[in-house]
């Protein structure tokens, strides 16, 4: 017997070794690690949900900006939408069209994304008080309050306190 020889049968002979499992041991395997894939894409799935919500917002807030250019309102914004959907959408792929782009805008518009005294983050729409100045009405969304949104949320704070 050669020395490859002897090493193919004792790796056959170490894979006999394994001791048989009973379907039933074996289907519980396949149970429990197919559950386990199942709630880690949907949370991984939720956690994307969460991030493209604050990043969505986010880029409503910059175009919000932008359009003021440090006034308290903005002029009409149209062209800016038109150009900035055919850049984002040569540089991106799908997802900016004009309407994708107002929908971001207004989403920053009404809603603000506030701390609470716990240290989580909750989403509250903006409603405008009978003086004109904007109330907020708390409504907590899940992607407010999860831990994928609160890290953007703090960088994005970290960010603008580092650039002023």
């Amino acid at each position: 017997m050669t020395k490859n020889q002897a090493k193919g049968n004792a790796k056959t002979s170490a894979f006999h070794a394994i001791p048989p499992l009973s379907s039933s041991d074996y289907g519980r395997l396949v149970a429990d690690i197919s559950n386990l894939l199942e709630r880690a894409r949907h949370s991984a799935a939720r956690s994307a949900n969460a991030f493209l919500t604050a990043t969505y917002w986010e880029i409503g807030r910059r175009i919000v900006e932008y359009e003021q250019g440090g006034k308290s309102r903005a002029g009409y914004g149209e062209e800016l939408l038109e150009r900035l959907s055919k850049d984002l959408t040569a540089n991106h792929g799908r997802g900016f069209s004009r309407q994708g782009l107002q929908k971001m805008r207004a989403f920053y518009l009404e809603w603000e994304i506030c701390p609470t005294p716990s240290g989580k983050f909750e989403a509250r729409a903006k409603c405008p008080t009978l003086s004109g100045e904007s109330g907020a009405r708390k409504r907590q969304t899940p992607s407010a309050r999860s831990e994928i949104n609160q890290r953007a949320i703090q960088a994005r704070w970290k960010e603008e306190k580092s650039n002023e």
